[in-house]
């Protein structure tokens, strides 16, 4: 099996070699938009079905699950984030997940893919093409695919118009999803202006949905963000990003073992509780692939010890606890609503603030109750 790829090839092409087959020029797609775009007009016109549904057109079509591109996570159509620090593998793992997608696999760290057209775009603006040779090869090692699984990987190193330049490659060959590595090289404004970067995402939420696609943007979190515990309210820039974003995953790096990373759901519209209170560890190994080891650790754990834990504690057991002794039954429930988790999770919580003495138990073994530890 040939495990050598692109070593002697290019993997960008002319702004030509992009366009449909066949001999047509940009102005004859322009000139096609622009009649798309006139029947559009005229449409509007005639029917006011492009403004406003009923509740009872949109109960016909008995869509009981949102359609994904990988199951649960990412939905099929729109855009999403993944943010994290430098260096913690970010464009890695998109880049495989992008390799999966065109080659054609059933699944990524052991969820579902399920593509239309086994395609992705990747934009990259912080690595240049010869970086990608050696990163694909490199991830190739383990993979052990061959050239043609690659065909439908198309790379954008060059960004100028990069909005019309994905266009013109989509009306060519659709994409399950587009991957923009990243966001502040491409964002012209200024990120902190929230209706600059909600404009600015808002062009891309349309192509999104006009190609029926996934667009996911690569950003970054904020210097020292990783000594706290995972938030949404660590990304670079505006609330505007976050906002606009259906789903933000960040990722971490174990500060027990520099193998381990922690992939954390910070926000998911379509996805429930269970998803977002604890990460999930994936294994990063010498050959630069990701792999789901299938352990789960609560979020607030992922700050650097004794620092955050403890004062996330030390507000829970003030918020919670007092001289009045409360039942067991009583505080998970009470740290259940506070911090939006599962009765298991909650009893963890109670056992961390007993270890670490903060509250202690006053009552029975088979029938606790606990006050503030004020010694």
């Amino acid at each position: 099996m040939n495990t050598k790829l692109l070593n002697n090839s290019t993997i960008t092409k002319n702004i030509d070699d992009n366009l449909p087959e066949g001999n047509i020029s940009y102005a004859d797609i322009e000139a096609d938009n622009k009649k798309h775009q006139q029947n559009f007009e005229n449409l509007k016109e005639n029917t006011s079905l492009f403004f406003e549904v009923t509740g009872d057109d949109l109960l016909r079509y008995k869509l009981e699950n949102i359609p994904t591109l990988l199951d649960p996570l990412f939905m099929q159509i729109g855009v999403i984030g993944v943010v994290g620090t430098s260096d913690i593998g970010k464009s890695t793992l998109l880049r495989q997940f992008a390799i999966c997608v065109s080659a054609g696999k059933r699944e990524f760290l052991g969820w579902n893919i399920n593509s239309k057209y086994q395609s992705a775009i990747y934009v990259s603006s912080e690595d240049d093409e010869y970086s990608i040779k050696y990163l694909l090869n490199k991830q190739n090692k383990e993979l052990q695919l061959n050239e043609k699984d690659l065909q439908r990987l198309r790379y954008i190193f060059y960004t100028d118009n990069l909005l019309e330049n994905l266009e013109i490659t989509l009306n060519k060959k659709r994409a399950d999803v587009i991957i923009i590595d990243a966001f502040s090289d491409i964002f012209p404004g200024n990120i902190n202006h929230t209706n600059e970067v909600r404009i600015f995402l808002n062009k891309f939420s349309y192509l999104a949905k006009k190609y029926e696609c996934l667009i996911i943007f690569i950003h970054h979190t904020g210097k020292k963000t990783e000594y706290s515990e995972p938030s949404k309210n660590h990304i670079l820039g505006s609330q505007g990003f976050e906002a606009k974003m259906r789903l933000i995953i960040e990722l971490r790096f174990d500060y027990d073992n520099p193998d381990l990373r922690h992939l954390c759901i910070l926000k998911g519209n379509y996805l429930s509780r269970e998803y977002k209170s604890q990460s999930y560890v994936l294994n990063f190994n010498e050959n630069m692939i990701f792999s789901n080891i299938n352990e789960r650790v609560n979020l607030y754990s992922l700050a650097k010890p004794n620092e955050n834990k403890n004062m996330k504690l030390k507000e829970l057991s003030e918020s919670v606890f007092s001289n009045t002794p409360i039942l067991n039954k009583e505080a998970v429930e009470q740290i259940k609503n506070i911090d939006e988790i599962k009765e298991r999770q909650a009893q963890e919580r109670i056992k961390d603030l007993l270890e670490f003495k903060y509250i202690k138990n006053i009552g029975e073994n088979n029938k606790p109750k606990y006050i503030i530890n004020e010694e």
